[in-house]
């Protein structure tokens, strides 16, 4: 399977929350689109957080309004990626689904709201390539194997995300759960790791906790950036967003050079910020990346970028939406 480098990732997080990289949705680069009529293209106006609807940020909506504007229910994200996809002739039968995303039971513990659980049910197929953060431990290895598994000219449906509390008290990285009474942290791993480079801890060379010394050290090369963020989990969760673009680009490339003379198969991506809520409150995503990467010739060179097209199918998810955050939609894999 492949997917071609576009650019370089730039991904610099901005030193406080107002002069985060503007994201505005409307000047994005124009992509074919839900038409104007769709159902959930007009829901998907209704359902985008921001400030005007939710603008007391010490409550869980609020918040996520300051912090992730333009994050969409998961069943919203789950309606308009499968019509898009659908007209690009993915469907139940032709597609294998794989998911990159924390294996922390918050993120696939609600049926109706998480996006995980929305989309093994609507796609074929759940196949996990996730550790902590939602980082693609798997690696070549697992993609390999994932690959492999996809039916005859058939497609491939990939999801990423690392994800994030927000507590009904409006505070990023915490969230209530199921049978507890005080609130705890989410994502774990990644407040773990950004803990533990604050006080000046190091990864140490364990093999049976390698995730998390993975994950202690990319926080540390991004370390001052964090510290400078008003919000610093909010700003640790972008830059691990960061590291699975890094990681899916650099896993699924090195892979798809191995394959020569098989098929290609083309592949959805879908890359964003899972935020986790404490129920009945429900869970939110922040779309980041969405695209479609076609092979122009299935039996081709892998590693020609000249056989690839790619449509940018992001502006079905944020048109119209609002947007400041740390990303400047420049992220392709």
């Amino acid at each position: 399977m492949a997917v071609r480098l576009l650019v370089h990732f730039q991904s610099p997080l901005a030193t406080s929350h107002a002069c985060s990289a503007a994201r505005c949705f409307a000047s994005i680069s124009a992509a074919p689109s839900l038409p104007e009529h769709c159902w959930s293209k007009r829901q998907r106006q209704s359902f985008g957080i921001n400030r005007q609807d939710f603008p007391d940020e010490s409550i869980c909506m609020g918040a996520v309004a300051k912090h992730f504007p333009g994050a969409l229910p998961g069943q919203i994200v789950d309606l308009i990626t499968q019509e898009l996809l659908r007209s690009r002739g993915f469907s139940k039968e032709n597609t294998l689904f794989a998911h990159a995303t924390c294996p922390d039971e918050i993120n696939s513990d609600n049926v109706s709201d998480d996006l995980v659980v929305l989309l093994k049910r609507r796609w074929r197929g759940a196949f996990p390539l996730g550790g902590l953060a939602g980082l693609p431990f798997a690696g070549e290895t697992g993609w390999a194997a994932f690959s492999a598994h996809v039916p005859e000219n058939g497609k491939i449906f990939l999801l990423f995300a690392p994800h994030v509390g927000v507590s009904n008290t409006g505070q990023v990285g915490y969230v209530g759960r199921r049978g507890q009474k005080c609130d705890s942290t989410a994502c774990g791993a990644a407040i773990g790791a950004l803990n533990a480079v604050k006080s000046g801890g190091k990864s140490v060379d364990n093999p049976y906790d390698y995730q998390m010394n993975f994950i202690i050290d990319r926080v540390s090369e991004r370390i001052d950036e964090i510290n400078a963020a008003e919000n610093p989990i909010y700003a640790v969760t972008h830059a691990l967003y960061d590291v699975q673009v890094d990681f899916l680009r650099h896993m699924v490339r090195t892979h798809q050079l191995k394959q020569q003379g098989q098929q290609l198969h083309p592949i959805a991506v879908l890359g964003g910020i899972q935020i986790n809520t404490t129920e009945p409150t429900p869970d939110h995503f922040l779309p980041l990346m969405f695209e479609l990467h076609t092979p122009v010739d299935a039996y081709d060179s892998a590693e020609s970028t000249d056989n690839w097209s790619v449509e940018d199918c992001l502006p079905s998810l944020t048109n119209n939406l609002p947007g400041m955050f740390g990303h400047a939609g420049t992220e392709h894999l």
